[in-house]
């Protein structure tokens, strides 16, 4: 009689970044963990490792009933890992499939896409979700017993840094759905009010762009399509006051200017 010995499964650095990956974002398609850690044309090699996450039970597949048909979060045995590998899982909200909001979906998903192009650039640093910026705040308020943090928390918020350590804020928004004018000006007068340098919106579709552009007065905001954004990625012009135009790669490359000087 032949006998087989069955083969242990060993997650590898990879595995533990995917899982992060999640955590941050909550919930992630397969295109999003691929292009994150696969070349384009690897759908097949990222699709039969992550399905072998799921097997081993350190991340759940669940049925959006949208486009893509299936996202995937961390189960408690993922969490474990990553517990188990120095990580602070307070710093991160907890997400479970039951939560999951068919209307939010195509705006987080796009959120997470927007950040996989920001995170590739390595002077962008400590960015967060809007879920970790709430968390983070709630967390300050309770040790300085003070509020609740700011009313206003933008989709993702960064810090472009330079090597001399100097930081300009930035917040990106996606904006899909149209706003009243008045919620449109409260947000525009909390970021005034804010410590944030520049704040991006990525919409769509173009009614969108100009209905917000238009209450806008200041020189803190640009705007642009979010198709622009997916081809052009940091490199795509957002049309500021005035017609002015800049991208965030301009911003990048004018903090390194002013270290080389």
């Amino acid at each position: 009689m032949a006998y087989h010995r069955r083969l242990s499964f060993r997650l590898q650095d990879r595995d533990i970044n995917i899982l992060c990956f999640i955590l941050k974002h909550q919930f992630v398609t397969l295109e999003h963990i691929q292009h994150k850690f696969w070349n384009n044309n690897q759908t097949t090699t990222a699709a039969t490792r992550v399905n072998k996450l799921a097997d081993k039970n350190f991340i759940d597949k669940f049925n959006t009933y949208m486009n893509p048909a299936f996202a995937y979060c961390l189960t408690q045995k993922g969490r474990e890992v990553l517990a188990g590998n120095g990580i602070d899982l307070h710093k991160f909200k907890k997400f479970h499939p039951y939560k999951f909001k068919h209307a939010n979906f195509e705006h987080l998903k796009r959120i997470t896409t927007t950040a996989i192009i920001l995170e590739n650039m390595p002077q962008i640093q400590n960015l967060r979700t809007e879920a970790e910026s709430r968390l983070f705040y709630a967390k300050a308020a309770i040790e300085k017993k003070e509020g609740k943090g700011p009313r206003k928390v933008p989709d993702l918020i960064f810090d472009i840094t330079g090597q001399d350590q100097e930081k300009v804020r930035v917040a990106v928004e996606v904006e899909l759905i149209y706003k009243s004018k008045i919620r449109y000006l409260e947000i525009l007068k909390l970021y005034e009010q804010s410590n944030i340098s520049l704040i991006f919106y990525i919409c769509e579709p173009q009614t969108v762009l100009s209905r917000i552009k238009r209450w806008c007065h200041s020189k803190r905001f640009y705007f642009a399509l979010w198709s622009d954004f997916l081809a052009k990625g940091i490199d795509c012009p957002f049309l500021g006051k005035e017609n002015a135009t800049l991208a965030i790669s301009d911003v990048i490359n004018h903090i390194s200017k002013k270290d080389s000087s």
